[in-house]
């Protein structure tokens, strides 16, 4: 922390084995999809909607091996399916110093707001 750390060779980064990361690749509007059984009755049509959500994640899923996750926008008004790439072998490559880490953190400001500085990148 006082001194920072950089990762000189790809064999010194720092492994980060609780995290990962997701990429957004793309987003789809499937409302129509989702919303196809809306004229059921109540129970109905929020069974037909769960069931609907859970075939297009897993279709997308296995179509192309990424993350998909059918988003509700304003209150089950629209509905889209995000799809993420996931990234689970994450290192720590880049650190810098706490004081220059630290340095700013001026939350009211903005226009130019400076907040702490860590590079955490997946593993290519």
């Amino acid at each position: 922390m006082a001194n920072g750390f950089q990762a000189a060779s790809r064999a010194d980064e720092k492994a980060c084995p609780d995290l990962e990361v997701n990429v957004l690749l793309s987003i789809e509007d499937v409302t129509a999809k989702v919303q196809a059984g809306k004229d059921l009755p109540a129970a109905e049509a929020n069974r037909a909607r769960l069931a609907a959500i859970a075939r297009i994640e897993k279709e997308c899923t296995e179509k192309t091996g990424n993350r998909c996750d059918v988003v509700s926008l304003f209150s089950g008004g629209q509905y889209h399916l995000h799809q993420y790439k996931k990234w689970t072998d994450v290192r720590l490559v880049f650190a810098p110093e706490e004081d220059i880490a630290a340095f700013g953190g001026d939350p009211d400001n903005f226009n130019y707001p400076r907040y702490c500085w860590i590079f955490i990148l997946p593993r290519l």
